[in-house]
């Protein structure tokens, strides 16, 4: 217990006194990393965003299959 203690006061001083050099360093290290991520995540959405829409006609397309014929033709009369 006593080294998990000591071990994480040493990593809060590292930090505080390195900060500016680890940002830094994660920075220079991650920029190519984040821009494929963001690039990722954007194409998700656009993906997201077609798939929407054709899960929406399908679903509609399917709720006008199922329907019992008289509802049917009660809706197409208004």
């Amino acid at each position: 217990m006593k080294g998990f203690i000591v071990g994480a006061l040493a990593g809060a001083v590292a930090m505080y006194i390195w900060r500016d050099e680890i940002g830094h360093y994660l920075d220079s290290r991650t920029s190519g990393l984040r821009t494929r991520a963001a690039d990722t995540l954007k194409q998700a959405g656009d993906l997201m965003e077609s798939a929407s829409g054709a899960i929406g006609d399908t679903l509609a397309a399917g709720q006008e299959a199922i329907r019992p014929a008289h509802v049917r033709e009660v809706s197409a009369n208004r």
